[in-house]
């Protein structure tokens, strides 16, 4: 494990994704709370051997393996892929009893660690790891609204203000509402491209877009771009209300 944390250190102030040789075959996991488990493959993509370290964390990124969350159990955490070889990581929850109403979220993070053999006589070749990471949505079985049209229902108001524009998006649903893109608009032009993260259930995302984008009194509408259960795009375009 302390080799492992050196690594992870190492990590840090060489994060990248492009690569890594480790793939997951989902970006997000939809845990049922009706189920005893969820899986997750993981894929030996690169042209050697790799070690992988798995843990869950509930919301920090910086947290390392040996704090991870005690609330879940993964098997196996840790193990040796040679290349091209696949294996099934199992996710099982043991917390508390979770909210029967709504979603609730936490991070899968696979820190990859390339076994990379040093020339004859060379020390000081040293293995990036590369480190992904995925949210975990741990979702209520009872749940009787449909998370697609969750996705395409948020409520959106825009208040200009003193040279910056703060958008308010709300969640009257009980899932987690993922976005990596909001656009404001003024007809048909783009005024803003603003890069955002989710909405939580039953809650707001406040935004704000300052002078930097120039005159933002005018934005008639907003576009924002969400992500589904398995990962794909959507998009809505929100008028917004007359002010």
């Amino acid at each position: 494990m302390k080799k492992s944390i050196c690594i992870f250190f190492i990590w840090l102030s060489h994060w990248t994704f492009a690569q890594a040789g480790l793939s997951l075959d989902s970006t997000r996991v939809i845990y049922l709370s009706s189920a005893k488990a969820a899986d997750i493959v993981i894929s030996n993509l690169s042209p050697g051997s790799s070690r992988y370290l798995a843990w869950i964390d509930d919301g920090d990124p910086q947290v390392l393996p040996e704090n991870a969350s005690s609330d879940f159990f993964l098997f196996p955490p840790s193990g040796f892929l040679a290349q091209g070889r696949k294996q099934t990581v199992r996710i099982m929850y043991r917390g508390p009893t979770l909210p029967a109403d709504r979603e609730t979220v936490h991070y899968l993070n696979v820190l990859e660690i390339p076994q990379k053999a040093s020339p004859k006589g060379d020390q000081s070749s040293v293995a990036i790891a590369n480190r992904t990471r995925i949210k975990v949505f741990m979702r209520p079985a009872d749940l009787t609204a449909e998370p697609l049209v969750a996705a395409k229902s948020l409520v959106w108001q825009a208040d200009p203000s003193s040279g910056t524009l703060v958008l308010k998006a709300k969640n009257a649903s009980p899932y987690f509402i993922s976005m990596h893109t909001v656009k404001l608009l003024q007809g048909g032009t783009e005024l803003a491209n603003l890069g955002v993260n989710m909405v939580p259930p039953w809650g707001e995302l406040e935004l704000r877009a300052d002078s930097k984008y120039g005159d933002l009194s005018g934005v008639t509408a907003v576009k924002y771009f969400y992500v589904t259960d398995y990962g794909g795009d959507g998009e809505v375009t929100f008028t917004l209300p007359l002010r």
